[in-house]
């Protein structure tokens, strides 16, 4: 018994020396500005000790990674308090006082987490200028607080400098063209955001949206996906110049330009950057995206064998947007084409972000949906399981699984799930279908 013990202490004392060591790698990676090596330590850290989703939130804010920051903060939400998160940043601040970093970080966390007992962003963010005054990130910070209090001017003034210190940072263009806009500087907003995609290497979807709402009118667009005719309101460029200037995009950051053409794409608007999109040439690493890109103009043509070609195209890459990825899939599950979507849905949970439960839940739902389809029983009810795993009342997921276990002739089984699906929506249009196939059952 002593022996084990003995055993059990041994154990228990190297965990919490790794623990310690990988915490310790991480304040090292961070307080040095190494956002990258941080976060994924912090995600480490995380399973055990689940404050460190804040500070993983923090290294992907910083990174402009936005959809693995929505992840992380998810999880901190769920799983964390704000008390304990509280208590590891004052101790860390009080054993880095002269790190400009700690106020930064100290800050970004007040500002995605207003509940958190510690003092005013603003102050943290002056407090990283006063040690640091060549780093952009408390320029750029300072400069969002001041729009929140519609001080626009001095907001101008600290997201030009942030500007000044690092050209390739896009949050503060996104701060200054806003700021213009509402001082009524359309023009130079309009321009501050072209820059914006000009000069950086990945720019946020809110630069789109915002360039959208300055420069676009709505006009009617003709579409036909699947042979279906459409007719939508579109947004389209008043100005030509405008959209002239966007299309040299393509030479110069095409990875922006094809980040455009998506969001407009998202739009239906398939007609102002259809030939220069599709005449485009791309480097290696962006023959996936700009695939994916005509291929959904392909789509909205009703052009299925261009789409296909420029579909196995994406499919041969190494194309790692696994959202952009699961669109193509759903496509093929309209066209009724299970093979081709099952291969997609799969490329998709190949390069899933393992934190990111929404898209596996909908990618192992759709998997058992390909192999409902395929009459491949056994996986579709793994994959099927694997989405209940992540989201127990998902109402698809459960219909699916009852329509299965009818046709494998286990009524009492596939009315569970049935019950279940009701139980989990308010859909009508859902819970009509369900009451069909509960009827179906007791017949």
């Amino acid at each position: 018994m002593k022996k084990l013990l003995i055993i059990i202490f041994c154990i228990t004392t190297f965990n919490l020396s790794a623990n310690t060591s990988l915490e310790t790698q991480f304040w090292n990676k961070y307080l040095k500005g190494n956002y990258k090596e941080a976060s994924i330590l912090a995600r480490k850290i995380s399973e055990d000790k689940n404050e460190y989703y804040m500070m993983a939130t923090i290294c992907h804010y910083q990174l402009n990674e936005y959809n693995a920051q929505s992840f992380t903060k998810k999880l901190y939400n769920a799983r964390s308090s704000n008390i304990k998160l509280k208590k590891i940043l004052e101790k860390k601040k009080e054993e880095n006082k002269k790190n400009f970093r700690i106020y930064i970080l100290m800050g970004i966390t007040k500002k995605l987490m207003p509940s958190i007992n510690i003092q005013n962003s603003k102050i943290y963010f002056t407090q990283s200028i006063k040690l640091n005054s060549k780093d952009p990130f408390g320029y750029n910070e300072l400069s969002m607080a001041l729009i929140a209090e519609k001080n626009y001017e001095l907001s101008i003034k600290y997201a030009k400098k942030a500007i000044s210190l690092k050209p390739d940072f896009p949050e503060p263009y996104n701060n200054l063209a806003y700021c213009y806009s509402k001082v009524k500087l359309k023009e130079k907003a309009i321009s501050t955001l072209i820059e914006c995609m000009e000069k950086c290497h990945k720019v946020p979807s809110n630069t789109f949206v915002s360039l959208m709402y300055l420069t676009c009118i709505e006009a009617v667009n003709t579409v036909a996906p699947h042979g279906n005719m459409y007719m939508l309101g579109v947004p389209v460029f008043r100005n030509r110049n405008v959209l002239h200037r966007l299309i040299k995009l393509r030479k110069i950051q095409p990875r922006n330009y094809l980040d455009l053409v998506d969001f407009f794409l998202s739009k239906a608007e398939n007609k102002q950057f259809n030939i220069s999109t599709k005449e485009m040439m791309v480097s290696k690493e962006l023959i996936g995206y700009h695939a994916y890109v005509k291929a959904t103009f392909y789509h909205l043509e009703g052009d299925k064998k261009n789409f296909h070609k420029e579909a196995s195209i994406l499919l041969k890459s190494d194309f790692k947007q696994y959202g952009k990825t699961l669109k193509i899939a759903n496509i093929y599950m309209e066209m009724r084409d299970s093979k081709n979507a099952l291969k997609f849905y799969l490329k998709a949970l190949k390069g899933l972000d393992k934190l990111d439960s929404e898209y596996k839940m909908k990618l192992h739902s759709n998997i058992g949906g390909c192999y409902i389809r395929m009459k491949n029983i056994p996986k579709a009810i793994f994959h099927m399981n694997k989405a209940l795993e992540v989201k127990q009342d998902d109402t698809i997921t459960l219909v699916n699984m009852g329509i299965l276990h009818f046709r494998n002739n286990q009524k009492q089984k596939a009315k569970i799930y049935f019950q279940k699906a009701l139980h989990s929506t308010h859909n009508p249009r859902y819970r009509k279908l369900i009451n069909n196939w509960m009827e179906r059952i007791r017949q």
